[in-house]
This record gives structure tokens, sequence and C-alpha cells, in this order.
């Protein structure tokens, strides 16, 4: 396994597999909190790989083409999701062009968002948040190498301080003069 894949199963994957633990799915939110921090990371690291400029335009209709959806509810997913989340923590409402757009998760639905609600005035957008956590868990473990691509983004190094007490305390200072253990496992 790479030194970023680990890092990635470590810091990403297995936390949210614990999260995934807690009873009725109340870790959902905190576990999409950190999916669409990673699919950003994944659609601009696949852009980049490929020589795109990874702009607005290019970041939504690649996003779009990986969830399998059309660009402009994808647009919309992302804004009352992702930036509610990340920003509110919680998806948010709103009104665009006269039509008023509200939200449902469920462990009944699908993992890519869709239209629960589709009407001229109303719309709820609709999809399960483990399932769509699975599916960006799995671009990366199905392209693991995408990780290494973001070199001003890099995955840090884990370096352990000290001995005896309190020598399982890890820290992601970089100081040359400590072991880390990506040397550690490349010196194996």
């Amino acid at each position: 396994m790479s030194h970023s894949l680990s890092k990635f199963e470590r810091w990403f994957a297995g936390p949210i597999r614990l999260l995934s633990a807690i009873g009725s799915g109340d870790g959902a939110f905190v576990a999409l909190s950190v999916s669409f921090a990673l699919f950003e990371r994944y659609v601009k690291s696949d852009l980049k790989r490929s020589g795109r400029d990874g702009s607005p335009p290019e970041f939504f209709a690649r996003s779009a083409q990986l969830a399998g959806l059309d660009e402009d509810l994808f647009k919309k997913f992302w804004g009352m999701f992702r930036d509610g989340i990340q920003h509110y923590l919680q998806p948010k409402t709103f009104e665009s062009k006269g039509v008023k757009y509200g939200w449902s998760v469920s462990a009944d639905y699908p993992a890519m968002p869709y239209y629960l609600v589709d009407t001229p005035d109303d719309k709820t957008i609709a999809f399960d948040p483990w399932k769509w956590t699975d599916f960006v868990l799995g671009l990366y473990e199905k392209d693991p190498s995408i990780l290494d691509i973001l070199e001003s983004h890099s995955l840090g190094h884990v370096y352990h301080r000290g001995s005896g007490a309190g020598s399982d305390m890890t820290t992601l200072l970089i100081l040359p003069q400590l072991l880390c253990d990506d040397e550690q496992e490349s010196s194996r």
C-alpha cells in the first residue's frame, strides 16, 4: 500500500467507518463534510492530471460526469449540501427562479442525488449520505495515485515525539531530526 493511501485510510476512510457505526445514522453530517472535501480534492486532482484548469465550469462538468448526473442537478446538490454543510453544518434550502428547493436524506435513497419532489414550484433533492460517502471513498480506492497530484496540498508526514510517558503522542509537525512513519516504512 502506498504511503498516501495508508494515510488516506488512517485519516479519512477509517474514521468515516467509525462514524458509520453511530446509531440512527447520526454521524452522517460529519461524514458528508469530509466526503465533500474528498470529492472536491479528487475532482481538482483529476482535472490537473488531465491538464485542465479546475475552473468552476470545469469542476462542475467533471463532477457531474463522475456522479453520472445532469450538471444543473449537480450544481444544485453541491450548493445545497456541500456549501450548506461546510459553512453552516446543515444543507441549505433556497429559492431560485421561483422554485423552492428542499432536501431529504435517507438510507432508502440511492447514492446519487435525484429529485424526490419535482414540480414546477418545488423540488426536493434526496440521496443517501452513507452511499454517497462510500462512492467518494471508492474513487480513491480505485485510483490511489490521485492522492499525490496536488503538490501544494500533499498529505503530511506523521512523526512520533519523545519516549517514555506520552511517547504514543503524534504530531504533524515536520521536524527533520525525527524519523517519520514514511521513512520507517520505506526502510523496511
